[in-house]
């Protein structure tokens, strides 16, 4: 039996520079998503599941040139499940869950080398599962990112 679904998320970005000087400049922005997935009927295994939700993440990034190829910065977000609705079937079980739900916060710092237009980033994220102005949590972990990017 093989398992396949079919999944659409529609993506909604704004964000505006807020304050900017010569060297540093702050944006704040809203990221919006909706996923939608449907899958298969599986015989055996499910007559229906489908998964609808919309989140929406207010976020802030500032930025500092501290040099001419090298720029720090740090950014803050929030993912917030707005609304979820899941829906499974199979013979005589019926699941159905709506929730309505925060979720986490996530911090960045990390410095930016550009030359031209080739780039190299290197990036620590926090990503905090629980209150993120209380104590640190043994589940809440660190990641370091190096990212490469060549721009057009």
């Amino acid at each position: 039996t093989s398992f396949a679904s079919v999944e659409v998320m529609p993506e909604f970005n704004f964000g505006s520079n807020v304050l900017a000087s010569e060297k540093a400049r702050i944006f704040i922005g809203l990221n919006t998503f909706a996923p939608m997935i449907f899958y298969d009927k599986l015989d055996y295994v499910r007559d229906r599941e489908n998964y609808y939700a919309l989140y929406t993440s207010p976020n802030i990034l500032g930025e500092v040139a501290l040099g001419k190829y090298i720029t720090a910065f740090g950014s803050a977000s929030y993912k917030w499940e707005l609304y979820s609705w899941y829906d499974y079937k199979e013979a005589d079980m019926h699941i159905q869950l709506k929730r309505i739900t925060s979720w986490e916060t996530d911090v960045n710092l990390g410095a930016r080398f550009q030359y031209e237009q080739a780039a190299l980033e290197l990036a620590f994220t926090k990503e905090f599962l629980s209150n993120p102005f209380g104590s640190f949590s043994d589940h809440d972990d660190i990641a370091v990112t190096l990212g490469a990017f060549i721009m057009f």
